[in-house]
């Protein structure tokens, strides 16, 4: 999930997206070359405050 941020424009992950870049991040949260521990903190925050309640999505804006 992470290689379909598009830095320059938007990304919106729906519930069940936000779902699979949890289980991504765990897996690459250990490699400091893919991601900062602090982004990758904030990033799961984020997304269990998104997966609380019904119809909420992930947005990331770009540049």
């Amino acid at each position: 999930m992470l290689g379909h941020l598009d830095p320059y424009g938007d990304t919106v992950l729906n519930r069940l997206q936000v779902k699979s870049l949890l289980e991504e991040l765990s897996e690459v949260r250990s490699n400091p070359e893919i991601v900062s521990e602090e982004f990758a903190d904030t990033l799961v925050m984020l997304c269990h405050e998104c997966l609380l309640r019904a119809h909420r999505f992930l947005r990331f804006v770009g540049e």
